[in-house]
């Protein structure tokens, strides 16, 4: 055990011993398309090439005007044509620019009414990973907001996750996590999504973090 010189528990955190980098495209590419039907629709919107998530979305929380109709709603831009023919910028309800003439213009070619990704196999192949993790490491719980597979699988097809179909889909991802964790099942892990590459963090163990933690508490006291 090294001595104490750390200030914080963030500086003990920050102790990463090994990175893996996934690319979650490459593994949603061979997803069994006999389950294709039973995962939720990607969100309505305008794409850019390779995002999973929309630079403009379609919702009843969103809306979106061209600038110099701002908060007309009889202007409003509610699918992809009218953000394609709009002749100025675009913005939000706080009026902030989210898509200027310039560069929409200049992206025109990679701006899509739909993902060109499989973005809802992606967004399963990190629900899956983000169980796995969980369910091995104790100190790791589900880290990424949103990503429940009940929210990614369509009502009437949820037995399916119960039979852990989509888990042996991607059982490959399953064997690369788990070698690399090994046995350090009591190590805290963080991982990140960047695109659709998926990067995984192995920290410290956490029975060092707790000595560290109950040090700097002492030292505090004192």
């Amino acid at each position: 055990m090294r001595a104490l010189d750390y200030t914080n528990l963030s500086d003990v955190l920050d102790e990463i011993s090994d990175v893996l980098i996934i690319d979650l495209l490459d593994y949603s590419l061979q997803f069994d398309s006999n389950y294709n039907d039973t995962l939720v629709e990607p969100e309505k919107g305008v794409y850019l090439s390779g995002s999973l998530k929309p630079i403009i979305p379609f919702n009843e929380k969103t809306k979106y005007y061209p600038k110099s109709k701002y908060l007309d709603d009889k202007e409003l831009l509610i699918n992809y044509d009218y953000v394609m023919s709009c002749k100025e910028d675009i913005v939000n309800s706080e009026c902030e620019v989210i898509l200027s003439i310039k560069d929409k213009l200049n992206k025109k070619k990679f701006l899509h009414p739909e993902p060109n990704i499989p973005v809802t196999a992606i967004k399963v192949a990190l629900a899956v990973a983000d169980d796995y993790i969980s369910s091995i490491c104790e100190f790791s719980k589900n880290q990424l907001v949103g990503l429940d597979l009940n929210r990614l699988v369509k009502d009437e097809y949820h037995h399916l996750i119960d039979q852990e179909v989509y888990t042996k889909i991607y059982k490959k991802l399953i064997n690369e996590i788990a070698l690399f964790v090994k046995n350090d099942l009591w190590n805290i892990y963080f991982y990140k999504l960047k695109g659709c590459t998926l990067i995984i963090e192995k920290s410290v163990d956490w029975r060092i973090y707790r000595y560290y933690q109950i040090m700097l508490e002492e030292k505090e006291e004192n």
